[in-house]
């Protein structure tokens, strides 16, 4: 298996179809089909938001590692606000999340900005 088969059996497993994946990432349904021939490796660029959008360590894409998650945080150790964020976000779908997350970094960023 390599970062190919990885990415595909993620997006397979996932129900995601190409074209709302390539979107989520920042690029076009034409890119990925391209990759998932092996036309191309410009997938190399895209692994770190590949690897956001399926919540798994970039090593499992690169086949470093088995373990697809990322480290995590303890759930019972989050506060009460935190840990109704989270069941929140869980609730929408990969594409929809990944643009929530953008959007709390973005607005995490212009409020140090604003100190």
């Amino acid at each position: 298996m390599d970062t190919i088969d990885r990415i595909f059996d993620l997006l397979d497993k996932s129900g995601v179809e190409q074209k709302e994946f390539a979107e989520a990432i920042g690029t076009t349904p034409n890119k990925v089909s391209e990759w998932k021939a092996r036309k191309t490796k410009s997938y190399n660029k895209y692994l770190h938001k590949i690897a956001s959008f399926f919540n798994v360590d970039i090593n499992y894409l690169l086949c470093v590692t088995d373990e697809k998650n990322k480290p995590t945080v303890n759930y019972d150790e989050l506060d009460d606000e935190t840990k109704k964020s989270v069941e929140v976000l869980k609730k929408f779908s990969p594409k929809y999340r990944q643009v929530v997350l953008k959007m709390l970094e973005d607005l995490a960023a212009h409020e140090k900005g604003q100190e």
